[in-house]
């Protein structure tokens, strides 16, 4: 099981590549929330 997180099981690559994937060509910019919200991961865990 990985780490402390919301979904039991997620990996550190599968939450990287959700967060990487927030981005678009009209989102090229975030904030912390928004990023969070776009990657459905919790604050802390976008902010880590």
């Amino acid at each position: 099981m990985a780490g402390n997180t919301s979904t039991p099981g997620t990996s550190v690559a599968s939450r990287l590549l959700r967060m990487v994937a927030a981005f678009d060509e009209w989102h090229r910019t975030l904030t912390l929330s928004e990023l969070a919200g776009r990657a459905s991961l919790p604050m802390a865990t976008a902010h880590r």
